[in-house]
């Protein structure tokens, strides 16, 4: 769960429990109780006081791109929802609805599922944060924003439709009847962008093992005290992501030979079946054309 929600929620709660007619009924409350001794305090002013403990302090660290994510997924869902029920539905007007649905799935889990960081960052947590980023040599990496995946998703996708949709539709039409293969190229879609998101993230994750190791070895290497000692804290800090492993032997290039090879080969599959679609006869094409978009 993203914790900067709980802690949204909590400080919405806080705000209305101490509202002046929130107050007023505490007030009325603890008069009804009656009389309390002097050393003890009332429930109404033992609420109040937690509440606002609860209100102190900065807001939530992570608001911003939990509210964008949040604000993305109403934008995509109820587009999503406004392409599926349209009288007059287009060519691509299902794939386009199920496309922002998709998006729509994505910047809801971005906003619910994510962990961003935690809720509430002092600024002693902030200094040894950056502190053990600098350390670890990460001090200038930034997680992926909402937008950059939201964007990344949205291109993987249509990339998957326009591939998925020219293979069933071609290669596979004596199995797929029109209307089903605008719905395989849909799920296509899906299968291929999930595959390229997760194929790049490792691609990118194995380049930065890589190009930690590298700088590693050359801070060990180096004559300075200083890079020595710098090349140690990272070793304390990242060594057992990198398997303690710094030799140029430890690299790995499975996870960005794999993602090569799934773009060429889609690649491939898309031009060789384009080519030979050239061959078939006209008719064929119009036809299709007929069945899943025939006249009003």
């Amino acid at each position: 769960m993203n914790p900067t929600l709980g802690y949204w929620w909590s400080r919405i709660c806080g705000a209305l429990a101490t509202t002046p007619w929130a107050v007023r009924r505490h007030v009325l409350a603890d008069i009804q109780a009656g009389t309390l001794a002097p050393s003890e305090s009332s429930s109404g002013r033992k609420t109040l006081l937690m509440r606002a403990a609860g209100l102190a302090g900065n807001r939530p660290y992570y608001v911003a791109p939990t509210v964008v994510a949040a604000i993305l997924a109403v934008a995509f869902g109820l587009a999503s929802y406004a392409y599926a029920t349209e009288p007059e539905s287009g060519r691509w007007s299902m794939y386009v609805a199920g496309t922002l649905g998709i998006l729509a799935a994505i910047c809801l889990h971005q906003t619910v599922a994510r962990r961003f960081g935690p809720a509430v960052i002092d600024q002693t947590r902030l200094a040894a944060a950056r502190q053990a980023l600098e350390e670890s040599g990460d001090l200038h990496a930034h997680p992926l924003p909402v937008l950059v995946t939201v964007a990344m998703a949205g291109v993987f996708l249509i990339d998957g439709a326009f591939s998925g949709y020219t293979l069933t539709t071609l290669a596979f039409s004596s199995l797929f009847t029109p209307r089903v293969a605008l719905f395989a190229s849909m799920l296509w879609s899906g299968a291929t962008a999930w595959l390229l998101f997760h194929l790049t993230t490792a691609a990118a994750l194995e380049s930065a093992i890589n190009t930690r190791r590298e700088v590693i070895r050359n801070l060990l290497d180096s004559r300075r005290p200083a890079d020595r000692a710098r090349a140690e804290a990272m070793i304390q800090r990242v060594g057992t992501a990198l398997g303690n492993n710094y030799g140029r032997s430890a690299n790995r290039y499975r996870a960005r030979a794999g993602l090569c090879i799934v773009v060429l080969g889609l690649a491939a599959s898309i031009f060789v079946v384009r080519v030979s679609s050239e061959h078939v006869d006209p008719s064929v094409s119009s036809e299709t054309d007929a069945v899943i978009y025939p006249e009003q």
